[in-house]
């Protein structure tokens, strides 16, 4: 009961975070377009619950419930009533994070027990470089260029944490490599089928 009641709790800041923190003095209103730090934190929160089908609900939990979050307070912000095209974006988005979110809360838990740590230190790494790869296609301008280098460095720095002691660095930047492109692909794929539910995102 906890462990849930801190997922939820968890899930709630992460969705007010990605909505009022481009309203913040000195943060870029891209900063919380980016979705891989929502897929790291699944990751991260299934290395805190260890046992797998655990990891994968609680990584589940998050980002569905986050996402949630993120059009209640987008509509509490606005004074608004929620329409029903907000509403289909809203379970669409949910139902992405929900599947994504048990996987990627699932490949913590295998990261935090040590198991095929040369595939899951890769994970967060490939993540973060694979969004940066595929927004590099679409966003324009200084700004968005500066995030997503700054995405690509974080993807550096969470290599390296992630490998330190589980995995040789060099086979696990490799299969960072390989997995950047199937996040770059997925998540353009994601992003074109919310689009088809109305979604009008960067």
């Amino acid at each position: 009961m906890r462990a849930a009641a801190l997922v939820l709790l968890a899930a709630g800041v992460l969705g007010a975070a990605a909505q009022l923190g481009g309203a913040l003095p000195g943060v870029p209103q891209q900063a919380t377009a980016l979705g891989a730090p929502w897929l790291v934190a699944a990751f991260a929160a299934g290395a805190l619950l260890r046992r797998p089908w655990r990891a994968a609900a609680g990584g589940a939990v998050l980002l569905a419930a986050g996402t949630i979050a993120y059009y209640v307070v987008r509509v509490g912000a606005t004074g608004g009533d929620p329409s029903r095209a907000l509403a289909a974006i809203a379970v669409a988005w949910a139902a992405a994070a929900l599947a994504v979110g048990a996987l990627m809360g699932w490949l913590g838990a295998l990261w935090r027990s040590a198991r095929a740590g040369w595939l899951t230190a890769a994970v967060p790494a490939a993540a973060l470089a694979g969004e940066a790869v595929a927004l590099a296609a679409v966003w324009r301008g200084s700004l968005s260029a500066a995030l997503l280098l700054a995405e690509l460095a974080l993807a550096g720095l969470a290599l390296a944490a992630c490998a330190w002691r589980r995995a040789p660095l060099l086979p696990a930047a490799a299969v960072a490599a390989v997995l950047t492109l199937a996040f770059a692909l997925g998540e353009t794929e994601v992003r074109e089928a919310m689009r088809v539910v109305g979604w009008r995102g960067a």
